[in-house]
């Protein structure tokens, strides 16, 4: 499927392949996982997406699409605090930045980072 979901450490980690094209439609279906487990609403989470690179029809629609499917995936007032995304390209940076900034309506904060250990220390992971 081109991803994994796991939770670790008392965060849910959702872990794409290296060599991956992100899409919309990959977005989706990972959100669309990680959101059927019962705790995603409560455990901050970080996405990994370093090794992959945006497809070219990956664009700002796309992404408000996104931030819509998030909205309408939330219920009763239940919310993570922090999600954390992992890139290591500025292709992916810049994706990742609309994102945060389309994403400011959300009840949780959204911070990009360039290497894991960074972005646990940020979520709250001690290790």
């Amino acid at each position: 499927m081109g991803f994994t979901i796991e939770t670790m450490d008392g965060i849910m980690v959702v872990r794409f392949e290296p060599g991956t094209i992100f899409t919309y439609e990959l977005a989706s279906a990972a959100l669309h996982r990680q959101r059927s487990r019962p705790e995603s609403l409560t455990t901050n989470d970080i996405w990994d997406t370093r090794g992959c690179a945006a497809a070219s029809a990956f664009n700002s629609e796309q992404v408000m699409q996104i931030v819509d499917n998030i909205k309408s995936l939330h219920s009763g007032g239940q919310y993570h605090e922090k999600t954390a995304l992992v890139v290591d390209s500025e292709e992916s940076f810049g994706v990742s930045r609309m994102f945060q900034i389309l994403g400011e309506a959300f009840p949780y904060e959204i911070q990009i980072f360039t290497d894991v250990r960074s972005a646990r220390r940020w979520i709250g992971v001690k290790k």
